[in-house]
């Protein structure tokens, strides 16, 4: 979901999609995630210079994601947590990347839009809401939508 959003998600060095950092990120981003306490995950702190890609040649600041237990490690509900706790602690600097209509088809919509499939996670994560809930599965339909298709009973 990096991809999205004005971060490096690390291509141009040794650990892509390990690392997530930019030039805007400090000290507090990664002791921000550590007190998230997500599941099966920890962050590391560290700096990097990317060869190519998002801020290449620049040096950034972002964490490094280890997987500590793949049981229990939520990949999508870290990736929302991330997102959420960027746009509280960098609000002026995190931003989302739109496309210049090189997507076909795509006109000049937000790419996270596109990789959620919906704007709700971009507006619930800019309007300072709790975005989980939306990592939620859907909950399984009443028994009221059993019943509209049912013909006898």
């Amino acid at each position: 979901m990096f991809e999205g959003t004005n971060l490096s998600e690390g291509r141009g060095t040794t650990q892509p999609f390990e690392i997530v950092g930019a030039p805007y990120i400090d000290a507090r981003f990664a002791p921000s995630l550590a007190e998230l306490a997500l599941p099966g995950v920890h962050f590391r702190d560290l700096r990097y210079v990317p060869t190519f890609h998002k801020h290449a040649g620049r040096p950034l600041r972002g964490v490094q994601l280890h997987i500590t237990d793949r049981e229990v490690f939520a990949p999508v509900r870290t990736a929302v947590a991330m997102l959420a706790t960027l746009r509280r602690l960098y609000p002026g600097d995190f931003d989302w990347r739109t496309s210049d209509g090189g997507v076909e088809g795509t006109g000049h919509r937000h790419f996270i839009d596109l990789l959620w499939g919906s704007d709700r996670l971009r507006r619930a994560v800019d309007a300072g809401e709790d975005p989980l809930p939306l990592c939620d599965p859907p909950a399984p339909p009443g028994r009221w939508a059993e019943d509209a298709v049912l013909l006898y009973s």
